[in-house]
């Protein structure tokens, strides 16, 4: 399992999806982004963590562990809109 401590590079993203457009990885999120943000701020936190935009698409979390100040979220999120974004501007091939 990936931990995320950056935003994922493309390279990243296509070793660790699987046939469905899906990624599976670990995040750290402090606990004051849940404390002081609603559900909306928390996926968009997560797809910009992940990816560096908001297009990670049908993402599901759940709480794996603490670590530190932070829990640690097994996150589950669908890729395709992003890396389809990246071929319409000429970033990646198909």
């Amino acid at each position: 399992m990936t931990i995320i401590t950056e935003t994922l590079n493309l390279d990243q993203i296509r070793n660790i999806m699987d046939k469905d457009g899906y990624i599976t990885v670990i995040l750290p999120v402090h606990f004051s982004i849940l404390k002081d943000y609603d559900t909306d701020f928390f996926l968009n936190y997560i797809s910009n963590r992940i990816l560096g935009d908001l297009t990670l698409l049908d993402i599901h979390f759940t709480i794996k562990g603490i670590y530190e100040e932070n829990l640690l979220f097994l996150i589950k999120g669908n890729v395709s809109i992003f890396l389809a974004t990246k071929m319409k501007e000429g970033v990646i091939d198909q």
